[in-house]
């Protein structure tokens, strides 16, 4: 069964998401009008009070609410009071979701969260629990790939498995016909690109293109890659 509150945290962002949508289909799971029984809030843009006052409402032609609460940790604190009285007092018919990278645990609200909420948190995946997840990915897409190829892949991707899922797309699609991803995929689709985009970086600096600079380090962090800088 689901609880009343949930508290995701940490820095795991796709696995993190996952949970919250399996927490929703549990609790909606019997609701034929989903739009009007689930909704999510922004902390950077919807006040709180929003988000309770949604949480109060009755279910409609359902058993359950679900309501989820990002960015929590702009919550202001002005808001905490109302935030902690509800948390005392949740409505039964309601699962309240939040979601955070990480509390600051010197606020009374997060205190309460922790408190009464189930928490469940979201690390970064060591390298070796990060390989289990890409294996078990795989074999959902039917693709084999022997520990080698598999130890090379983290290598060079990273364990942020929102990355880690888009490549592994990448490289099911070039071993469809074989079913069995190499080393040779490997390095043609995750390592010359990422040597390419090293090259564009240190081009851009070289030339004191700032502005293409950033963005190709920002694309490059986005994909788990480890760039490297130029001195001098």
């Amino acid at each position: 069964g689901v609880r009343p509150l949930y508290l995701l945290l940490g820095s795991e962002i796709y696995l993190r998401r996952v949970a919250a949508q399996s927490i929703t289909e549990a609790a909606l799971s019997r609701t034929l009008l989903r739009e009007f029984n689930e909704a999510s809030f922004s902390l950077l843009s919807d006040s709180v009070q929003s988000a309770i006052a949604a949480a109060e409402q009755l279910p409609m032609m359902s058993d359950m609410r679900v309501i989820r609460v990002r960015d929590f940790a702009k919550l202001r604190e002005a808001d905490e009071d109302s935030l902690i009285r509800y948390l005392n007092n949740p409505s039964p018919s309601t699962v309240m979701i939040f979601v955070a990278d990480e509390l600051d645990k010197r606020k009374k609200s997060s205190k309460v969260l922790l408190d009464v909420c189930t928490v469940v948190e979201f690390s970064p995946l060591k390298d070796a629990e990060a390989k289990s997840w890409a294996k078990a990915r795989l074999k959902e897409l039917k693709i084999t790939a022997d520990d080698q190829v598999l130890t090379e892949i983290i290598r060079l991707v990273g364990t942020d498995v929102q990355t880690l899922f888009n490549e592994l797309e990448k490289l099911a699609s070039a071993a469809a016909d074989t079913g069995r991803i190499t080393l040779d995929h490997v390095d043609e689709l995750i390592g010359r690109s990422r040597e390419l985009s090293n090259f564009e970086l240190g081009d851009h600096l070289l030339a004191g293109n700032r502005k293409r600079a950033l963005e190709t380090l920002h694309r490059l962090l986005e994909d788990g890659a480890e760039p490297v800088m130029l001195v001098g």
